[in-house]
């Protein structure tokens, strides 16, 4: 695996991370609600 390879691999990591947070907490919210 090459660098080019890895930063995109690391990209998609954060970048799932950050989506299922983000539905996490609007979930949250929503059965606050």
């Amino acid at each position: 695996m090459n660098f080019d390879e890895f930063i995109k691999y690391i990209i998609w990591v954060v970048f799932f991370m950050i989506a299922l947070f983000g539905l996490y907490s609007l979930l949250k919210a929503l059965s606050i609600i």
